[in-house]
């Protein structure tokens, strides 16, 4: 009757925990271990700002961070942009994004762990502190 209809049989499984939604970006940071991002927004009066607006994308940066480093330059307002959306070659409000090696980087810094979602957009962590976004002025 329906010659092109194929059905594939999959198994449902158990695993053992709830789907959790995503949080606000300081309990994500929280979360993940990235204190020194956290402290940088508590630091900055970001934290309502970051966990409030809405449509943001996050580049943060894992671990310790220098007396230099600014969070504020690291986000990008009005525009939620999973890996998929970020086009090497466009700049995004300061950050440039770029592609070598199947990697994307973010003004030089490279995204080693993308698309976390959170409440209001996603966060990407980076490895390194890459000017001119990460430096303040």
């Amino acid at each position: 009757m329906f010659p092109d209809l194929t059905l594939k049989i999959h198994a449902v499984t158990k695993n053992g925990s709830f789907f959790t939604l995503p949080g606000l970006l300081s309990e994500t940071l929280r979360e993940v271990g990235a204190a020194g991002f956290l402290a940088a927004i508590i630091g900055e009066n970001l934290k309502v700002k970051l966990d409030d607006t809405p449509g943001i994308t996050v580049f943060a940066l894992l671990g310790e961070l220098g007396s230099n480093y600014t969070a504020e330059g690291q986000v990008i307002y009005n525009f939620i942009g999973y890996t998929p959306d970020l086009v090497p070659g466009q700049n995004y409000g300061g950050i440039t994004i770029t592609k070598e090696h199947g990697q994307l980087f973010a003004n030089g810094a490279r995204i080693v762990k993308g698309n976390v979602p959170i409440k209001n957009g996603v966060v990407h962590f980076v490895d390194k502190v890459s000017p001119p976004f990460f430096i303040r002025c």
